[in-house]
């Protein structure tokens, strides 16, 4: 087994400042690089053992060059200039604000996790729904409101709007229901133990701000002068034991919280910020199968590089004074789970994807297109519409609507 390492370096640089009007140098000792590595865990050779034991283990390292550019003119023609490494003498890690942050990334791990785990089937939402999927497969029923919309106003709209929703809310997650149930009908466990392993992976980390250690001081340095790549992972994985026992977790939720999440008009809508019927459902999970865990493990990740630089400009005399830093970095850090993982609680996530902007735009076309007024009331105001269509050309474009 090899000692954990703790290596922080610098490369030694000068700061070197040439004051106008002489030929004195003033010299500052400073750094031209920060190297830092450092490791916490085992680290040797990989032990015959299969699986592998899970065990705690955590690296980062950094690379952090940076420099400064001084000029200041004066009205004699005469200028003050310096230049060089502009870095602490103390080796330190670049800061990002906020702090780097992985719990939104877990709990969609996780979700991906329980799906393998559990599955996706919720028969009681099915049951529960039975109502409008039999509705929804009525050709009758369809062919009429199909006549109704696109006799309205946004009617092809509306149309286009509500066979997206019935598609992705309706259809999608009834073939899914029906798949689960055949595919768990052929389920057969064999083996004493099963592991599980689930990632979700995030690259639009922005930082408010970073900060950098100089010479002189802490260089705190806005966004809009960093430009930062960065990668950023969460992975769970568990191993638990299995049995050929009929699992009724598998085929529906048992949590009438849960079921009446599902139920609740438009919250799919809040999930898309707050996923909540996520967070429901993985908490009914880890109650579930926490009797079944044997081990597991929590692992968070970032790769990151980038540039940023802190400019200041002089007025009188006129000049610049430009920090100027590069930098890469990794974070690892595995922990081993002592239960079966549990949710953090639900927080705003705001970064739609294009399948859930493709659903918004649906909702919105749907609502577009909803009439308005009397009109709810299922009465026929045929008569009523065509003087309101009269009125509008009249109104647009200065052509008198033919009364036939």
């Amino acid at each position: 087994m090899t000692t954990n390492k703790n290596r922080l370096t610098i490369v030694n640089s000068t700061f070197d400042f040439f004051p106008h009007g002489t030929n004195i140098v003033q010299r500052t000792n400073t750094a031209m690089a920060h190297d830092l590595y450092y490791t916490n865990g085992y680290v040797g050779p990989k032990p015959s053992q299969r699986p592998l034991p899970v065990h705690n283990y955590e690296y980062y390292w950094d690379h952090v060059r940076g420099f400064r550019q001084y000029k200041r003119n004066y009205p004699d023609g005469t200028s003050d200039t310096g230049g060089g490494g502009a870095l602490s003498l103390n080796p330190s890690s670049p800061a990002f604000t906020p702090l780097l942050n992985w719990d939104r990334l877990y709990n969609e791990a996780l979700t991906k996790l329980n799906e393998q785990v559990r599955g996706k089937l919720d028969l009681s939402v099915d049951i529960a729904q039975a109502g409008q999927v039999k509705r929804m497969f009525s050709a009758t029923k369809r062919v009429e409101d199909f006549t109704k919309v696109f006799s309205r106003k946004f009617g092809l709209l509306r149309a286009a709007a509500s066979l997206r929703l019935e598609y992705m809310y309706g259809v999608k997650p009834l073939i899914s229901s029906v798949f689960g149930v055949a595919d768990e009908l052929l389920r057969h466990n064999i083996n004493k133990s099963q592991r599980y392993r689930a990632s979700a992976t995030d690259s639009g980390y922005r930082p408010d701000s970073m900060t950098f250690q100089a010479y002189y001081g802490t260089e705190i340095i806005p966004a809009k002068y960093c430009n930062l790549n960065i990668k950023m992972r969460s992975t769970v994985g568990v191993t638990l034991s299995t049995s050929n026992a009929f699992e009724i977790s598998r085929f529906s939720s048992l949590n009438p919280v849960s079921i009446a999440w599902e139920l609740m008009p438009y919250s799919f809508v809040v999930d898309w910020f707050y996923n909540v019927g996520d967070y429901l459902r993985n908490y009914e999970t880890a109650i579930t199968s926490g009797s079944n865990f044997i081990s597991g493990y929590r692992t968070d990740f970032a790769a990151f590089s980038g540039t940023a630089f802190q400019p200041f400009t002089f007025t009188n005399p006129p000049g610049t004074d430009l920090f100027d830093v590069n930098f890469s970095g990794a974070r690892y850090n595995r922990t081993s789970l002592l239960s079966y993982p549990v949710p953090n609680k639900p927080m705003l996530q705001a970064d739609l994807g294009s399948s859930r902007l493709l659903n918004a735009a649906a909702l919105l076309g749907n609502l577009l297109g909803r009439p308005t007024g009397e009109e709810f009331r299922g009465r026929d105001h045929s008569a009523r519409d065509h003087n309101r269509y009269r009125n509008r050309v009249n109104n647009s474009i200065n052509v008198r609507y033919r009364r036939k």
